[in-house]
C-alpha cells in the first residue's frame, strides 16, 4: 500500500489468494486490497504470525510498519479468537455492518504450555534490598492477573498468562513487585564492599605524566578519530603493508586503523588554519594500529606532537616562525623530566619529512621527528611549516628507570674550555659528544654544542662545529695546567678518530 514493489523469497510470509499474494504476511498489505472510501466488502483476518520471521522479512525489506513492529514483539496466540470477535463487534456497533459468512479456519494456534515460576521472600528482599511482607508479594502478583500460589509460607508458584511472555525469571516478577509497589518505596543505599586495592599501571601513569607536561608547555590536547582514509597515507608515502585494514568500515572511506597521528594532526593544523589560527601547537595521546609479522593486529600507546604557525612572543623573545629546534627542545625537556638519558637523534631520511630524525633510546628506534615535506603541505593546502613527533610510549617505559637519582651540588669550581673542529658532514654529532665524554677520564661535567657554521672559510661537505666542555671534579678542586693538558689530549684524540681540522675559537666568557 505504500506504492513500492518488493521481491520475495521462498521464506517470506505472505496472504494469498488462488492466484497471487495479496499482502506480506504481518507486515504489510498490498494496494489491490487496500481498503477505500468506496470499498463495500471486507475480509476480516484475525492471525498469529511467528515473530522471527516478520522480523527477518521486515529487517530484509527495510519495511516497517505498527504492524511488523507489534508482531516482531509477539501478539498473544491466545488472543487470536478474542481479536477477531471483537472486531466484528465493533463493525456491527458502529458501521452497521452484516456478517455475510462463517468464519473460517486455517492452520492452528500454537500450542502453549502454561509457564511457571518460583519466586520466594527471601529472593525479592535481597533484590530490592527492602523489607517486605508476603502478603504483599500475593497481593501485587495477583492485581496483575497473575495466578499465585503458596508454595510454602514464603514461597510461591506463579502461573503465568501467554499475554505476558516478558515474565520468564524470579527478577522479572520481582521487577513487577516494586512498580506495582511504586518505585519511589525502595530505598536508595549504596553498595557495601571493601575498598579495592588498584595495582600501580606503569603505561598509564606514563600518559598522564605526558599529558600534563605536555599541556604545561602550552600544548593543546586532540581527540581524533582513530579511522582513517588510507588514501592520505599513501600520498604521504607511508608504506601500509603493515598496516591494520577493516573488512566491515562505518564509512567507505575510513577503512583504516591510524598506524600514525601525523594525518590527523595535520588535519586539525588545516582547519584551524582556515579558521585563522596563526600559531597551532597541539599533541595527542592514544593508539596507533599496525599488524604483526603474523598478520596479528597490534595497537600501541604512543603520543604525536606538531607545532606550525608562529611562537608566541614574550617580553624577551620577539615572535617567530617555529622551526625544528623547538620541537627537538620539547622533547629533550620531555626526556629530562622523564629522567631518560640513553637516547639520540641520528638523521635519517623519511618520505613524508622534509628533515628527519630518529629517536632512538639504547639500541631501540622508539619514534621519530622533523619537518612535513612541501607534498604534504601542498596536499592540505597549508601557509606555514609543520614540525611533527612521534613518540611509543611502550617502548619509552622500558627504558625508564624505576627510581630517578639525585646528585650533590659539587663543592668545588668548574673550568670551561672551547673545542672548535671542522668534520665532514657525514659524521654524527652525537658520536662526537659521546666520544668527549669518554675522553674525559670522569672529569667532564658536561659537554654542549653551541655553534654550527657552514659556507664561507669552511669547505663544501664540511661543518664546523663548536663545543663548550665543562671540567669539575667531585672531590678536588682541578688545577689550570691539569685541565689543559687533558683538554689537549681530547683534542689531538678527537682530531686523530674522525680526520677532523682544528679551528680557532674565541676564549669563552
Amino acid at each position: 500500500i505504500n506504492g513500492v514493489r518488493y521481491s520475495l523469497n521462498p521464506n517470506d510470509l505472505v496472504i494469498a489468494d488462488r492466484e497471487r499474494a495479496v499482502a506480506i504476511a504481518g507486515v504489510m498489505g498490498g494496494s489491490e486490497t487496500e481498503v477505500t472510501d468506496r470499498t463495500r466488502n471486507i475480509l476480516l483476518e484475525s492471525a498469529f504470525f511467528h515473530p522471527r520471521w516478520v522480523r527477518k522479512t521486515s529487517l530484509r525489506l527495510g519495511l516497517t510498519s505498527e504492524s511488523s513492529y507489534r508482531f516482531e514483539r509477539r501478539v498473544d496466540p491466545e488472543g487470536v479468537d478474542l481479536g477477531q470477535e471483537r472486531a466484528i463487534y465493533l463493525f456491527k456497533e458502529l458501521t452497521g455492518a452484516r456478517v455475510v459468512s462463517q468464519v473460517l479456519k486455517a492452520g492452528r494456534k500454537p500450542t502453549l504450555e502454561k509457564s511457571k515460576v518460583h519466586v520466594s521472600l527471601e529472593q525479592t528482599k535481597k533484590l530490592l534490598g527492602m523489607p517486605i511482607k508476603p502478603n504483599q508479594i500475593h497481593s501485587a502478583l495477583t492485581r496483575l492477573g497473575l495466578e499465585v500460589k503458596n508454595e510454602g509460607a514464603e514461597t510461591w508458584v506463579v502461573g503465568i498468562p501467554s499475554y505476558r511472555p516478558d515474565l520468564e525469571r524470579p527478577v522479572d516478577l520481582i521487577e513487577e513487585i516494586a512498580r506495582t509497589m511504586g518505585y519511589e518505596s525502595v530505598p536508595e543505599s549504596l553498595p557495601e564492599r571493601p575498598p579495592l586495592d588498584i595495582p600501580p599501571h606503569p603505561l598509564h601513569d606514563l600518559e598522564e605524566r605526558t599529558r600534563d607536561f605536555l599541556a604545561g608547555l602550552g600544548l593543546f590536547e586532540t581527540v581524533t578519530y582513530s579511522l582513517v582514509n588510507p588514501s592520505f597515507f599513501t600520498a604521504s608515502g607511508f608504506d601500509l603493508k603493515m598496516a591494520t585494514q577493516i573488512h566491515n568500515p562505518i564509512h567507505q572511506e575510513l577503512t583504516l586503523l591510524r598506524p600514525s597521528f601525523l594525518v590527523s594532526l595535520l588535519e586539525v593544523l588545516a582547519r584551524n588554519e582556515r579558521a585563522g589560527a596563526h600559531s597551532v601547537s597541539i599533541f595527542e595521546v592514544a593508539n596507533v594500529y599496525s599488524r604483526k609479522s603474523k598478520g596479528e593486529p597490534h595497537e600501541e600507546k604512543t603520543v604525536g606532537i606538531l607545532l606550525a604557525g608562529e611562537k608566541e612572543a614574550g617580553w624577551s623573545d620577539p615572535k617567530r616562525p617555529f622551526n625544528f629546534f623547538d620541537l627537538k627542545g620539547i622533547l629533550e625537556c620531555y626526556f629530562e623530566f622523564l629522567g631518560l638519558e640513553n637516547y639520540s637523534l641520528p638523521v635519517q631520511e623519511f618520505p613524508f619529512l622534509a628533515i628527519g630524525t630518529k629517536i632512538q633510546i639504547g639500541k631501540e628506534t622508539a619514534g621519530f621527528l622533523g619537518e612535513a615535506s612541501d607534498s604534504l603541505r601542498s596536499k592540505w593546502d597549508l601557509r606555514s611549516q609543520a614540525f611533527y613527533a612521534e613518540i611509543s610510549l611502550e617502548k619509552l617505559l622500558s627504558h625508564l628507570a624505576k627510581g630517578r637519582k639525585f646528585k650533590e651540588i659539587p663543592r668545588y669550581p668548574a673550568v670551561e674550555r672551547d673545542l672548535s673542529l671542522v668534520f665532514d658532514e657525514s659524521v654524527p654529532t652525537s658520536q662526537i659528544l659521546s666520544e668527549i665524554e669518554n675522553l674525559g677520564k670522569k672529569l667532564i661535567h658536561k659537554v654542549e654544542l653551541f655553534d654550527l657554521f657552514r659556507g664561507g672559510r669552511v669547505p663544501k661537505g664540511k661543518k664546523n662545529l663548536a663545543f663548550r666542555i665543562v671540567y669539575q671534579s667531585r672531590e678536588r678542586t682541578l688545577l689550570s695546567e691539569e685541565v689543559q693538558a687533558l683538554h689537549n689530549q681530547i683534542t689531538s684524540e678527537i682530531t686523530k678518530k674522525f680526520q677532523a681540522a682544528l679551528q680557532e675559537v674565541k676564549a669563552s666568557s
